[in-house]
């Protein structure tokens, strides 16, 4: 991908891997947003331009199930390349590295969704007294989405960084195509996910039924409409970096990443 954050270490490696096996590697980056369709053309048609792809975990079913890539099972014990321990890989993500009972995945670029908030902001007397005052209950780092919103609209349209202009409770990046879909999957999932399904949220596996349509995720979608209201309406069109400038501005209170 050209998104420099997970593509950094392979042009840093270049010279060290050739060095190491004698061969020639040559890095093709393109947009995130073309990436499956660009690797997936290729082995579908045969092609054979690519020997190796940085993949999104979610590609790996229609990989596997078309026979695209091989396992490194009988490589990973092997004395030829570098050892490594996929049980130190977390739970969670090391789920994402296997197929099948079958090693198709190693571990490179593991997200976890974060909330970020102004601390400085929360612990002003000012404003934890007007915060009481307004919602009825002590202003503190949210822990539910409720607490959020309410944080949201309290600090929105209040100048946070001193320069005179009106600035937002929270900033984040909701760009189609981007970003956004793991910012949504961040705050859908606990309304998606709990006691009654404890593990479906794209789709039925056995009936392939969407899922998106559920009651927890058009809850979710509801949130997600009221919080849009506590931002810029620019940060319909971010990407991840311009939500990241936009709150290390001083311009937001909250954002989530």
């Amino acid at each position: 991908m050209t998104d420099g954050s997970i593509a950094w270490a392979i042009p840093e490696l270049k010279g060290e891997f050739e060095a190491a096996t004698g061969a020639t590697l040559t890095v093709v980056q393109v947009p995130f947003k073309e990436h499956f369709d660009n690797f997936y053309s290729d082995v579908l048609n045969g092609a054979g331009k690519y020997d190796a792809a940085i993949a999104c975990a979610w590609w790996l079913g229609e990989l596997v199930a078309g026979d695209y890539i091989v396992a490194y099972d009988k490589y990973y014990d092997d004395p030829r390349f570098p050892k490594w321990n996929i049980d130190e890989v977390l739970p969670g993500p090391r789920g994402l590295l296997s197929y099948g009972g079958k090693k198709y995945m190693v571990a490179n670029d593991h997200d976890g969704q974060v909330m970020y908030y102004r601390r400085d902001l929360l612990e002003d007397p000012r404003h934890q007294a007007a915060f009481k005052q307004k919602f009825g209950y002590a202003l503190a780092v949210p822990t539910t989405w409720e607490q959020f919103r309410d944080v949201a609209e309290y600090f929105n349209g209040r100048d946070l960084n001193g320069d005179g202009v009106p600035d937002n409770g929270l900033g984040i990046a909701l760009k189609p195509g981007t970003h956004s879909m793991f910012n949504f999957m961040s705050l859908s999932a606990p309304f998606v996910i709990g006691p009654d399904n404890p593990r479906l949220y794209w789709f039925d596996p056995k009936t392939m039924k969407p899922l998106i349509d559920s009651p927890g995720h058009v809850r979710a979608l509801e949130v997600l409409v009221d919080l849009v209201r506590f931002g810029p309406r620019e940060m319909l069109t971010w990407d991840m970096g311009k939500s990241w400038d936009y709150f290390l501005a001083g311009r937001a209170a909250l954002t989530f990443t």
